[in-house]
This record gives structure tokens, sequence and C-alpha cells, in this order.
């Protein structure tokens, strides 16, 4: 009887949960069951980002995508954050000259 009362209580609790929750909880329940922290670093971030849409899309209903902030939200539950893009400037040393090499013209190697 306790049993038949867990699932009842489960049951209702999703009917008033809209498609796009049910679909996050079941993707990032089977991302966790599936992969590791391990797995996670081994990929790319690109990589990461398409089993998210993919896993919510196989549990959506519709079979409808998420936005991005969903994306986010999915991923941050999960501990992947966005890599922020750091572009290398050049420091004041690497304009010296590099030892071996013909300094060319205007500091351009």
């Amino acid at each position: 009887m306790k049993l038949v009362m867990e699932n009842w209580k489960r049951f209702t609790e999703q009917q008033t949960k809209n498609p796009e929750q049910i679909a996050a909880e079941k993707a990032i329940k089977l991302i966790k069951y599936n992969y590791n922290e391990k797995d996670f670093h081994e990929m790319v971030y690109e990589d990461l980002e398409d089993l998210v849409v993919n896993t919510y899309a196989d549990h959506h209903p519709e079979e409808g995508l998420p936005d991005a902030e969903e994306v986010a939200a999915m991923m941050k539950e999960l501990g992947i954050f966005e890599p922020e893009e750091e572009y290398d400037d050049l420091a004041s040393d690497d304009y010296e000259d590099p030892p071996g090499y013909m300094p060319g013209e205007d500091r351009k190697w």
C-alpha cells in the first residue's frame, strides 16, 4: 500500500509540472546516471551542450528543444560551466627579440 501511495504522489506531482520541467528533470537524472565528472572533463564543451539538448528533446513529449536559459540551468545543475574565453594578448616581453631568430621589420616575426 505504501508503494502505491508513493507512486500516486509521484504521479500527481508530475501532473502539476509542465512538460519542460519534467523533460529537464529526466534529462538531468539520466545524464547523472550515465556520466561521471571524469567523463565531463574528457568531453568538449560543445559535445556536452549537445548531450544536454538531445537528452532533453528525447524526454520532451513533443520533442521540443530547450532555450538557452534552460540549457544553462541544466548544465549548472550538472556542475558543468561554460568556459570563459580568454584572448591571448601579447605581453611586453613578446615584442623582444627571441633568441636564435632574426628580428623582423616593425617587430613582426
